[in-house]
C-alpha cells in the first residue's frame, strides 16, 4: 500500500514538472515574440527571427483572398528582382561560400577561406557568368563586360583577376593569367590599369572542364603597376601567376568576391594559338582502353605476322 501511494505521489511530481517546463518554454517563446516586434533580437536569433517571420508572410498570404484567387487562375507573378535581392542580402554569400568549397576554388587559388562580401555582374555578350556554369571558349574571345559594386567609400579600390587554376602547361601548382586590372576607382573596369592583356580561354583539347575565375580584390592604397608585370621569354611564363603569392606580396589586399564559369576545347582554342599566342596547340588524348578479348586478337595477330616472316 505504502509503495503505491508513493508511485503515485512520484508521478503527479512528474507531472507538475513537465507542466511547468512547457510553461516555460511557452513564457520563452512568446517573450521571443515580443522581444522581436520591438527589435530587440540577438545577433545569435537572428535566424530564428527571420524563420518566425517567414512563417508569419506565410500565414497572411493564406489569408489573403486577393492572392489565393490569382494563384488558382494562374495569374500570381513572383517578383523576382526582389527575391534576387533578398537572396544576395541573406543567404547567397553562405550559398556562393559552399559552391567554392565543392569546386575547390579556396584552395587551388586564394589558399584561404572566406565569407564573400558581395557580388558582381561579368557578361560575355548574353551570356553572363554565374557560380560554375559551363561556356564555350568561342563564346568568350573578347573581353566581358563587368559591373562591379558601388564602392561604400570613396577610398575603396578594386583589382580584377580571370585566372585557370587548371591550365598551366609548366607548374600544377601555379595558374594561368588571362586578365588583370588593378586600381578600379570606380564600377568600370576601363578605369583601371591593365596589367595583362585579355587572353581567351585556352583548355588543350583532352584535358575536360577547366575552372575560369573572376577573383575581386580590395584594397585602399594604389598598387604600383610595374611591380605587378612579371617578364619571361615565352608567354606562358608571362602569365604563370599565383593568388596566394599576390596576396601575401600585397598585404593591404583582401579578397572580397569571386565568379567563375567552367569551360573546355573547341575549334576556337586552335585558333587562339595560331594567330594570338603564335604557339603549337598541345593535345591530350585519353588511351583508349582494350579489352582482354581485344588484347587475345592482338596477341593472335601479332603471332600470325612473326609466323609469315619466319
Amino acid at each position: 500500500m505504502i509503495a503505491t501511494v508513493t508511485s503515485g505521489l512520484r508521478a503527479m511530481c512528474t507531472w507538475a514538472t513537465g507542466l511547468r517546463q512547457v510553461a516555460a518554454a511557452a513564457s520563452l517563446q512568446k517573450t521571443y515574440y515580443r522581444d522581436y516586434s520591438e527589435d530587440t533580437v540577438t545577433r545569435s536569433n537572428r535566424a530564428k527571427a527571420l524563420r518566425f517571420e517567414r512563417c508569419e508572410v506565410l500565414r497572411q498570404n493564406r489569408r489573403n483572398p486577393e492572392l489565393e484567387l490569382k494563384a488558382r487562375k494562374k495569374e500570381l507573378l513572383v517578383p523576382l528582382d526582389d527575391v534576387q535581392k533578398e537572396w544576395k542580402q541573406f543567404e547567397g554569400p553562405k550559398h556562393l561560400q559552399t559552391i567554392g568549397n565543392h569546386f575547390h576554388i579556396y584552395q587551388d587559388v586564394f589558399g584561404c577561406e572566406f565569407r564573400p562580401q558581395t557580388f558582381f555582374t561579368v557578361r560575355y555578350g548574353s551570356h553572363q557568368v554565374m557560380r560554375g556554369n559551363i561556356l564555350n571558349a568561342a563564346e568568350t574571345m573578347d573581353p566581358p563586360q563587368v559591373t562591379l559594386p558601388p564602392a561604400s567609400k570613396h577610398d575603396v579600390l578594386w583589382t580584377l583577376v580571370l585566372s585557370n587554376p587548371d591550365g598551366n602547361l609548366i607548374n600544377n601548382h601555379a595558374e594561368l593569367l588571362h586578365w588583370m586590372v588593378a586600381n578600379i576607382g570606380s564600377d568600370d573596369v576601363a578605369s583601371g590599369n591593365i596589367i595583362v592583356p585579355y587572353l581567351p580561354p585556352v583548355p588543350p583539347r583532352g584535358s575536360g572542364l577547366h575552372r575560369m575565375v573572376f577573383a575581386l580584390y580590395r584594397h585602399t592604397q594604389p598598387l604600383d603597376p610595374s611591380q605587378l608585370k612579371k617578364g619571361g621569354d615565352s608567354w606562358i611564363k608571362e602569365r604563370t601567376f599565383s593568388s596566394q603569392d599576390f596576396q601575401a606580396n600585397n598585404v593591404a589586399v583582401q579578397p572580397w568576391s569571386f565568379c567563375f564559369y567552367q569551360t573546355q576545347w573547341d575549334a576556337s582554342v586552335h585558333q587562339t594559338y595560331m594567330n594570338t599566342l603564335e604557339y603549337p596547340e598541345p593535345v591530350y588524348e585519353l588511351e583508349k582502353e582494350i579489352t582482354p578479348r581485344q588484347m587475345k586478337q592482338l596477341e593472335i595477330k601479332q603471332q600470325r605476322q612473326l609466323k609469315f616472316r619466319a
